[in-house]
C-alpha cells in the first residue's frame, strides 16, 4: 500500500526506500522517489544515500554507493532541522544500507543567530544608554 506522504520523516522514508527495492533498481528508485518529493514550506531538502552491493546479479562483486540529494540541507547551520534515518536489509549479495536526510523547510531561533541576536543587540545597547543617562543625571542605575 503506497504511503500518501512518507517523505515528510526520515524514518518511513528510509523504510519506503527498502520495501519498494525489491520492486526496481535502486537507481531508478531513488530518482524517482526524489521526483515526487515535493520541496515545499515543510521539506526544503532530501539527500539520500544507498550502498552496498547494489547490483542485482547473484555474487555482485565490488560495493557501490548512489548519492542524490534534491533541495538544500545546510549542514553548517545552526539554524537548520536535519531529520535522519539508516535502514539496512539484507539481499542475496549482502547487506545493503539507506541513509535518508531530510531538512525541515521551517526556521527555528537559536540564541545569537538570526532575528533573536538582533534583538538582543537592540536591549543591550538600549539599556547601556539607560544606564548612561541616569549616571550623568546623578541618580543610581538599577536596571534588570
Amino acid at each position: 500500500m503506497p504511503l500518501s506522504a512518507p517523505y515528510l520523516n526520515a524514518e518511513i522514508a528510509a523504510q519506503y526506500i527498502v520495501l519498494s527495492s525489491k520492486k526496481r533498481p535502486f537507481t531508478s528508485l531513488t530518482n524517482r522517489f526524489l521526483k515526487q518529493t515535493p520541496l515545499s514550506d515543510v521539506v526544503a531538502g532530501m539527500k539520500l544515500q544507498v550502498s552496498g552491493r547494489l547490483s542485482r546479479r547473484k555474487g555482485a562483486g565490488r560495493k557501490s554507493r548512489i548519492t542524490r540529494q534534491k533541495g538544500k540541507l545546510g549542514f553548517a547551520s545552526y539554524t537548520s532541522r536535519v531529520d535522519a534515518a539508516k535502514c539496512q536489509f539484507k539481499n542475496r549479495n549482502g547487506k545493503i544500507g539507506v541513509v535518508v536526510w531530510i531538512r525541515s523547510g521551517t526556521k527555528r531561533l537559536v540564541p545569537g543567530h538570526g532575528t533573536e541576536g538582533r534583538m538582543r543587540a537592540y536591549i543591550q545597547s538600549w539599556r547601556d544608554r539607560k544606564v548612561r543617562e541616569l549616571e550623568a543625571s546623578g541618580q543610581q542605575a538599577q536596571l534588570n
